[in-house]
């Protein structure tokens, strides 16, 4: 046998040989592997694995008006999956391409044409990690012999705050082009929405319209007078012809900044307790998570979800109350509620702090309570101990327990003799009510530094029925 053949055999089989080996050895080792994972998984708990939101980015309107190209885009990326400065807009044809920085959420913008004979393509880019990637394209062309028009961006007046203005105003840009003079006149016609009104139909159309003529193929409108009250506003850009026909150029809507009217404070203190009350709007366009945090000298000792019902005609005025106790006195507290919600505009997670109080415990005092039934009514008899003078303004309540709220009958105030003194006493006469069913409530200002609360001090429900007044 020739020697070269033969060592070259050799080696074939002895690299086959070892290729074999280790195949063996790594179908072992992996097998072992496996079994022993299975083991393990029985053993432990598994972690949850949150799944991550991609960044959505759309175009949500793209007009050519002649040889101007408007557009409108939204990006949202609740996860920060996005390249820290990555997102671009390119804009491109056959001769040039520009790329101009985006930023999340919402962006309007307009673009000449420099070559309005050639197609142009408009791209939302930007890097996951690996290089600029398309997120969403279109492609237009210029309008250069047809009646075009556009609502080419709007803005919210920046000098008012959204949270707290009863009303909004916003800034309008308005293109047209009418090469062959069809038009006689263009208007922009715009009218509001309530949340109510799209509840019943999503499609629906403002019963009361606002024109606005417009005199220049390039205008600024402003939109004014806008209630702050979570609308939508919807805007139409109508022109009409010669014949005296419409023809709606645009459309467009949006929704104002989502506005939230919550609250939370707390209602009364104690030596060692705090009586915590929450009010919600619960007539909200989208849906909202409310939490309440509680915290003590900076940190956080309980967190708690409020549920209030989304939707309706109606809101929800009725506080939701809960205490917090075994507090302590040498602690200052802090109560904080807030909203979580996607915003209807932009997309992005918002995490809004929408009230919050800070407070400390009550000093020590104390109330003795007297009630003795009378022929003229109950007296009522109020001892109080204050040496840091916090209660004031005691006053007597009466109600009859009815279904949802309980009826007033009837109140007053109570006097006192020596008010400027630590030891107080405090009395009144409640008069007999035409009801059997009733209870009497006394209540008093409690003032605790720059905190005024309401307290109730005692609350009677009588035993016996009330002597008749003669």
């Amino acid at each position: 046998m020739n020697p070269i053949r033969f060592m070259a055999t050799f080696l074939s089989r002895k690299k086959q040989f070892k290729e074999q080996v280790q195949r063996q050895f790594l179908s072992r080792w992996i097998s072992s592997f496996v079994i022993t994972t299975a083991i393990v998984v029985v053993t432990i708990v598994q972690p949850i694995i949150l799944a991550i939101v991609p960044a959505v980015a759309a175009f949500t309107n793209v007009e050519v008006v002649g040889d101007i190209i408007t557009y409108q885009l939204n990006v949202a990326d609740p996860d920060s999956t996005l390249t820290p400065d990555s997102l671009v807009l390119e804009i491109s044809n056959p001769f040039e391409a520009i790329e101009e920085p985006l930023v999340l959420g919402t962006t309007s913008g307009t673009y000449v044409m420099n070559y309005p004979r050639y197609d142009y393509r408009l791209a939302i880019k930007a890097s996951k990690g690996f290089g600029l990637e398309t997120l969403d394209s279109r492609v237009v062309e210029a309008n250069l012999d047809e009646l075009t028009g556009a609502i080419a961006s709007v803005h919210i007046d920046e000098t008012l705050n959204p949270q707290t203005a009863f009303e909004l105003r916003y800034r309008s840009h308005i293109l047209y082009s009418d090469p062959y003079d069809e038009v006689d006149t263009i208007s922009l016609w715009w009218g509001t929405l309530y949340s109510e009104e799209l509840a019943v139909d999503p499609n629906a159309i403002p019963q009361t319209w606002i024109e606005v003529p417009i005199l220049a193929v390039d205008s600024g409108i402003w939109l004014e007078g806008i209630y702050n009250e979570n609308v939508t506003v919807v805007m139409k850009l109508s022109a009409i012809d010669l014949e005296g026909q419409e023809r709606i150029l645009d459309e467009y809507r949006f929704m104002t900044p989502l506005r939230i009217y919550a609250s939370v404070y707390i209602s009364d203190v104690t030596t060692n307790a705090a009586l915590a009350s929450i009010y919600i709007d619960s007539g909200l366009p989208i849906p909202v998570d409310f939490t309440v945090d509680f915290l003590q000298d900076g940190t956080v000792i309980n967190t708690r979800d409020v549920t209030v019902p989304v939707g309706g005609n109606e809101s929800h005025y009725e506080a939701i109350e809960f205490w917090y106790d075994n507090l302590s006195a040498q602690s200052t507290y802090q109560i904080i509620l807030y909203g979580d919600y996607l915003d209807p505009i932009t997309g992005e997670a918002i995490h809004q702090n929408l009230s919050h109080q800070t407070f400390v415990l009550s000093p020590p005092y104390a109330v003795d309570v007297v009630i003795l039934e009378e022929m003229n009514g109950y007296q009522l008899t109020v001892t109080v101990n204050d040496m840091n003078m916090i209660l004031s303004d005691l006053t007597w309540t009466m109600y009859a327990p009815a279904d949802g709220y309980d009826m007033y009958l009837d109140g007053g105030t109570l006097t006192v003799d020596l008010p400027n003194a630590p030891q107080r006493i405090y009395s009144g006469i409640a008069a007999y009510p035409q009801v059997t069913d009733f209870y009497i409530v006394i209540t008093a200002t409690k003032t605790i530094g720059t905190n005024t609360y309401y307290s109730e001090l005692e609350r009677f429900e009588p035993t016996t029925t009330p002597i008749p007044t003669p």
